[in-house]
Order: C-alpha cells, then sequence, then structure tokens
C-alpha cells in the first residue's frame, strides 16, 4: 500500500506553554490541510485532547474519521493517531525552545488502507503536503 510523509517546522514569538495549550484546542487540528470539521472532542482531566472526530476533503471527497492521542509529553510532543475509511497515519507534533519563542515540527505519515484508497492516493498526499 503506498505511504507518504510530510514534515513542516515553523517558529512562533510565543512560549512553549501557549504552543503547548494550543494544541489542546479542536480548532487548532482544523487548521490542518483538507480537515473541515472538528467534532465530538474529549480531553483529559489534565485538559489534555485525548480524542476527536473530524472531516475533511480531499479531491472533492469528504472523508469522517477518528484521531486518537496516543503519546504526549507535556508542553514537548504529541502523538496522534488518524483513521478515515481510506488512509490511516500518525501526526507527531514537536514543540522546541527557539530564541525567541518555540518552534514547532509537525510530521505527517499517512499510509492507504485499500484498494480504492491506492488509486486516489497521489491526489490524497498532494493535499496533505501543499497545507
Amino acid at each position: 500500500m503506498p505511504s507518504a510523509t510530510f514534515e513542516h517546522s515553523a517558529d512562533a514569538p510565543a512560549s512553549i506553554e501557549t504552543a503547548w495549550q494550543q494544541l489542546q484546542k479542536p480548532e487548532t487540528w482544523e487548521g490542518l490541510a483538507g480537515v473541515d470539521e472538528v467534532f465530538d472532542v474529549h480531553h483529559a482531566a489534565d485538559g489534555l485532547l485525548t480524542a476527536y472526530r473530524f472531516r475533511a476533503t480531499a479531491a472533492s471527497q469528504v472523508y469522517e474519521g477518528r484521531a486518537t492521542t496516543v503519546d504526549a509529553a507535556t508542553e514537548s510532543r504529541m502523538v496522534i493517531d488518524i483513521v478515515t475509511s481510506e488512509v490511516t497515519g500518525t501526526i507527531t507534533t514537536t514543540l522546541t525552545a527557539a530564541n525567541p519563542g518555540v518552534s514547532v515540527t509537525v510530521r505527517v505519515d499517512l499510509r492507504s488502507k485499500g484498494f480504492m484508497s491506492t488509486l486516489f492516493f497521489p491526489v490524497i498526499s498532494q493535499a496533505l503536503g501543499s497545507g
């Protein structure tokens, strides 16, 4: 099955604490390429974003999926598994101190799940890579 990896980094004029808090907000994840809506959001008692459902558009097709936080190191790293009918993958976000502010690195590993997604994977991959 086809797979792809994308990684982007950016510096922000914010503290690591502020950046971590942003990662716990559903609207932050709506900012990913193709994600139109985040809903059915769940948080742990300490505020950690633990799961959400989403709708994403790729190649004029809307896909619904589920995201689950599978690893988190407060204020430094968050790993989310994503599953849709056509693809699975992980989103790994790493925060490191920068002078000034914070450096944010997001890595997305994406894998096709079936025959139909294999056919459309280049389009899905391009949509994600351009974001």
